[in-house]
């Protein structure tokens, strides 16, 4: 058991190392900066994001996952850190588009 819990302290520390390399690409700010104003195509990768963290908490409910303090804690922290993921993606994806010799794509939401 104990080989066992190591092996998954290994793992979350490992995923952990992974996402905070992720979350260095940008700060809040410069991609708050890049993206502007939301579009309706960001807002609905956003509500996309809600919703599958939902179908997976769901999902894991479903499985024997109590509602604690501490589940509870854990679940919005993943939310939050996928929702930031999503967003820096989203910023990226707008400087790349920037620096790109292509012509702009025009976002559909023009308000």
């Amino acid at each position: 058991m104990a080989k066992k819990n190591a092996q998954g302290a290994k793992t979350v520390a490992e995923v952990t190392a992974q996402v905070e390399a992720a979350l260095k690409l940008l700060s809040g700010e410069q991609a708050d900066q890049l993206i502007g104003k939301q579009t309706t195509e960001y807002q609905t990768l956003i509500v996309g994001v809600r919703a599958v963290m939902g179908m997976y908490w769901a999902t894991m409910k479903a499985m024997g996952l109590r509602e604690t303090p501490e589940s509870l804690k854990a679940g919005a922290q993943a939310l939050l850190m996928v929702a930031t993921l999503v967003h820096y993606a989203y910023a990226l994806g707008i400087r790349r588009g920037r620096e790109s010799t292509r012509p702009p794509i025009e976002p559909t939401d023009k308000g």
